[in-house]
């Protein structure tokens, strides 16, 4: 059984009951099981704590066909440093964020396998990944999409208070242009949004030529 779990991302577990632990078959639990073991590890205060726990009861390869060791340590030390940037409102959803994207795995993959409730499938359908340093220009073509603290790769450093000297934080990117700008100009149904888009994209293109 998975029961217990609960300890396992606060407490140490004593080397015989791990390697009972690693020996269990989840073929018998339900997904709801499964995933409500998991949230307790989504919510936890020591995220890494439930990651190596999950290396070491081989939770990755069991249930997502995937390993983390390669790069254990530097999702650890990533899921440490950027806790203090987590916004409450959404503390459920960073890890299978930060974990998934580094392993190069799909979040919405992972959600599926467990059977998420619709709530994790409908914020994670447009969560962009950004690897490496971020940019302004980045930040921004994230913004036209949803404003910035709805987006999870907010947790990187700096991050929010770009997005706050941007004006994007709590609302997206319009660059000045309006629906109405684009409809007084004759255009209709789904190219109204098309355009939209498109004029934003300049306005970002020449924002950041302008620096």
């Amino acid at each position: 059984m998975l029961c217990n779990l609960a300890h396992v991302w606060v407490f140490k577990i004593e080397p015989k009951s791990l390697e009972i632990m690693q020996e269990i078959s989840l073929v018998d639990l339900t997904k709801p099981r499964i995933l409500w073991e998991f949230e307790k590890l989504f919510n936890a205060s020591f995220l890494h704590y439930g990651l190596f726990y999950m290396h070491q009861l081989f939770l990755f390869e069991k249930c997502f066909t995937c390993n983390v060791e390669n790069r254990f340590f530097e999702i650890a030390r990533e899921l440490i440093r950027c806790k203090h940037n987590f916004e409450e409102e959404l503390a459920s959803y960073y890890f299978v964020y930060i974990v998934a994207n580094r392993l190069k795995q799909d979040p919405l993959v992972w959600l599926e396998i467990l059977d998420a409730p619709n709530h994790y499938r409908r914020l994670f359908r447009n969560q962009p990944f950004i690897e490496g340093e971020i940019s302004d220009e980045m930040l921004l073509h994230v913004s036209l999409d949803m404003p910035l603290c709805e987006w999870l790769g907010h947790y990187r450093e700096g991050v929010k208070e770009k997005a706050m000297a941007l004006g994007i934080w709590e609302k997206p990117f319009d660059g000045g242009i309006s629906v109405h700008d684009v409809m007084n100009e004759g255009f209709e149904g789904r190219s109204i949004g098309d355009e939209l888009r498109k004029r934003r994209i300049a306005k970002i293109q020449e924002l950041c030529e302008a620096k």
